[in-house]
């Protein structure tokens, strides 16, 4: 009698207690287990560190969350449960209504990192659009086209867009570099890019190009880029774009130094 007179409830310590306990274990697993977890497998991804951050504070929120409902659950707290659960799905379809766009681009961009189809340094086409990736974020992805072009791509579009992937399977990346007089540096270019179309063992695409390697010995020296289906195929197609451009270069003595 003494007892309950000094505490009215004491179940509602125990279920407090219960609560605490809960809250501590889950939140200790989510900082010390599953964030870090996060962090290795997004680092396994190449990612920059703001998008393990990201996923790594999305992955703490979470966490923290489901802590705080089970703790409820635990402690018996049955009505506040259901008023939070009401309150937050009202919260949802408003927040979702008016944030559609932005939350379907972060769903998407899990689902790349999930399915993975492509990495940075891939050549990939979505629609019209196309180029190497550069960079991979959760609501975006960024490519590249050409020396300075940069395109933001949105996420939702890259997972509701066929989209085609010319950097996977066997293929192969090969270069070969030419020096030549400053002065004849764009012929040589051109010439390059011709030999390099023409080849029937170079893929179109990744596209072939030609990129500047600097000056060596008083010359300009130009990189030949392209891509064959298998590695196989690498020497033999450096072999004949060799042949051919050196074939041209002497007839019209490209390779000749000027007087």
């Amino acid at each position: 009698m003494v007892l309950e007179q000094l505490f009215p409830d004491v179940q509602i310590y125990f279920r407090l207690l219960r609560f605490l306990i809960v809250m501590f274990l889950g939140i200790s697993i989510t900082r010390v287990v599953l964030m870090p977890l996060t962090e290795k497998l997004m680092a396994r991804r190449n990612t920059d560190m703001v998008t393990r951050h990201s996923f790594s504070n999305l992955t703490g929120i979470t966490g923290v969350f489901l802590s705080f409902i089970v703790a409820l659950q635990a402690a018996e707290f049955g009505n506040l449960v259901s008023v939070l659960g009401a309150i937050t799905a009202a919260a949802t379809v408003a927040v979702g209504f008016g944030m559609r766009d932005q939350i379907s681009n972060l769903v998407a961009g899990f689902m790349l990192y999930l399915d993975s189809p492509f990495i940075k340094g891939d050549y990939i086409e979505v629609g019209e659009k196309s180029g190497v990736v550069k960079e991979i974020r959760l609501r975006h992805t960024t490519v590249k086209n050409g020396e300075s072009e940069k395109t933001v791509l949105p996420n939702s579009m890259l997972t509701t867009t066929p989209l085609e992937n010319y950097s996977r399977g066997k293929r192969a990346t090969a270069s070969i570099e030419f020096k030549v007089e400053n002065s004849k540096s764009q012929k040589l270019e051109e010439m390059l890019i011709e030999s390099m179309n023409l080849e029937e063992d170079i893929l179109d695409k990744p596209e072939p190009k030609v990129n500047y390697k600097g000056l060596e010995e008083g010359k300009t020296v130009l990189e030949a880029v392209f891509s064959v289906s298998t590695a196989t195929k690498v020497g033999e197609a450096k072999k004949k774009l060799n042949r051919a451009v050196n074939q041209k270069a002497a007839e019209e003595k490209l390779f000749e130094k000027e007087e």
